[in-house]
């Protein structure tokens, strides 16, 4: 009998711990959350293509939005200035949220 105890008390504190690793992240349950490195991949799209002096010429940048950096440039204004959701903001722990790169 308390062999048989031991291994049901077992088999319950296994059930919990797999429980407890399962804990659901995310807004969608059974969908993974990926990180992506946000702040890192702006920066490197900013220095590519949009710093005042930017490693891709405007041969690279045509090639890769199929647009000129001004008309880009009178988009990105445009959207902003129509809709304030486009702006950039912090999030909730105060970190930068995506920029329109303008």
């Amino acid at each position: 009998m308390y062999d048989n105890n031991n291994l049901l008390l077992e088999e319950y504190l296994d059930n919990e711990e797999d429980d407890a690793q399962s804990i659901q992240r995310g807004a969608i349950p059974g969908h993974i959350v990926v990180y992506w490195d946000r702040e890192t991949v702006a920066y490197n799209l900013w220095t590519d293509y949009f710093a005042e002096i930017p490693r891709f010429d405007k041969v690279k940048f045509r090639r890769c939005f199929r647009m000129s950096k001004g008309l880009f440039h009178r988009i990105a204004d445009a959207v902003q200035n129509h809709d304030n959701f486009f702006v950039q903001q912090q999030d909730g722990i105060g970190r930068l949220g995506l920029s329109s790169l303008v």
